[in-house]
């Protein structure tokens, strides 16, 4: 499957998530790189930001459980 836009999923922007020395401004540099992560894996999908982390949605829970593992094994590399 090389089209995901079916799927979406929101990235957190709560500094909190990201650590207790994480400020403000540092949450939303790392949520927008997160982002661009998951859109180099998984193009076309539909991501937005908030400040909490929404579950990926889409057609077909085995394909959500995949960018859901994906994100929650590679998300650091945007730090």
């Amino acid at each position: 499957m090389n089209d995901f836009s079916e799927y979406s999923i929101r990235v957190g922007t709560d500094a909190g998530y990201y650590g207790s020395q994480c400020t403000d401004a540092d949450a939303l540099r790392i949520a927008a790189d997160v982002a661009k992560l998951i859109a180099g894996e998984f193009p076309g999908i539909n991501i937005t930001t908030g400040e909490t982390a929404k579950a990926v949605a889409g057609p077909d829970s085995a394909v959500c459980d995949e960018i859901r593992d994906w994100v929650e094994t590679n998300w650091m590399a945007a730090i």
